[in-house]
């Protein structure tokens, strides 16, 4: 055994080092408790040791918290933007449909109900589109388009009846 060991693993020299330790400096505190393999001399350090994984353990704890609680306030961020853009690829794929079929489209009622239920505010927005850009036809089809396509009720029995008024 060296001197330098022998000094440090007399029983209340490192405690008494371990004491003017600062909390900031863990790493010493690491370092010392590895520095020999006395256990003695490990008994020692282990309150300092203990009190350091504690200190960690409460970290960790209120990272863990923080962190959960800026999920709990992104989440809804997310949602929003996902939805966001899923409804401008929609909104888009049903004016390019317009666009594409113009008079066509519109004498398929079956087709603008099936739009309307599936994406009821993006279709109307897709009609308002196709009447501000759709220059292919005349003012006076395209406004007959939108009217229908704004007011469709189909009467199927006298039970069934479905109306669809986009406003």
């Amino acid at each position: 055994m060296n001197l330098i060991q022998e000094v440090l693993t007399t029983p209340g020299i490192v405690t008494h080092i371990a004491n003017h330790l600062s909390n900031d400096n863990k790493d010493t505190l690491r370092s010392l408790y590895f520095l020999f393999n006395d256990s003695r001399y490990r008994y020692e350090l282990q309150p300092f040791v203990e009190k350091v994984k504690e200190e960690k353990i409460i970290s960790i704890q209120k990272l863990y918290y923080s962190v959960g609680r800026v999920i709990e306030d992104l989440l809804p961020i997310k949602n929003y933007c996902c939805q966001y853009l899923m409804n401008h690829y929609v909104m888009g794929g049903l004016f390019d449909i317009l666009q594409e079929n113009g008079d066509l489209f519109f004498k398929q009622e079956k087709a603008i109900i099936d739009y309307y239920e599936a994406f009821p505010s993006n279709f109307e927005y897709a009609l308002r589109k196709y009447r501000r850009n759709y220059r292919g036809i005349s003012y006076k089809q395209k406004r007959k388009n939108i009217n229908k396509a704004l007011s469709i009720t189909i009467v199927k029995t006298k039970d069934d009846l479905y109306s669809y008024p986009l406003g």
